[in-house]
């Protein structure tokens, strides 16, 4: 079977001042599984019965029917179950093994954190950032993983450390919604 390459761009915004980085992915397992979990939390594939810890999809009033210390503790053990690792050296952790489970556990926890919605009386637009923001952060994840492939191991320790600058802004307003195992996707934890 032939392999198929995704081309992506990703653009500076006014916002981030990310540098533009275009790449092709060839059946990045990283980049799919963001997709497709990304998608399936916001279109809710599968039924809740699916795993033993299904989580509910937000529902359409902008927040979660749980009461902010009752979300705390969902979101808390999301991130833990996630990434139970919460320590991250940029130098010591540079390696294709570590980004690709570190990418990994950004999906699990951003997709299940954008299925859980915000708690109640939060504000959803800054809920939709912190998604976005895993989001972004696995984008990177998957650049980095592309770089390596292609033996560029400078442009893989960029996309890297962006990955990680995505990752601590999303992991400040998790904190802000009472998410304190949250902290653990970034550097700055």
């Amino acid at each position: 079977m032939p392999r198929r390459a995704i081309t992506a761009t990703i653009g500076a915004s006014t916002e981030s001042g990310v540098p533009i980085m275009q790449a092709s992915f060839r059946n990045t397992l990283l980049v799919t599984s963001a997709v497709v979990a990304l998608t399936c939390s916001a279109a809710g594939c599968g039924s809740a019965g699916d795993t033993a810890e299904a989580v509910q999809p937000a529902s359409t009033t902008g927040g979660s029917s749980a009461s902010a210390p009752e979300w705390a503790d969902r979101a808390n053990g999301i991130c833990q179950s996630a990434l139970a690792d919460d320590r991250h050296e940029l130098v010591n952790h540079l390696d294709v093994k570590h980004v690709k489970e570190h990418g990994m556990s950004v999906v699990a926890a951003g997709s299940q954190l954008d299925a859980l919605g915000p708690p109640a009386g939060a504000d959803a637009t800054s809920y939709a950032r912190m998604v976005d923001l895993y989001k972004k952060s696995a984008i990177y994840h998957a650049l980095a993983l592309r770089a390596f492939d292609s033996g560029d191991d400078g442009n893989a320790a960029l996309a890297y450390s962006l990955a990680l600058k995505f990752a601590d802004q999303a992991d400040a307003l998790a904190v802000g919604f009472g998410a304190a195992e949250c902290t653990r996707f970034g550097m700055d934890g």
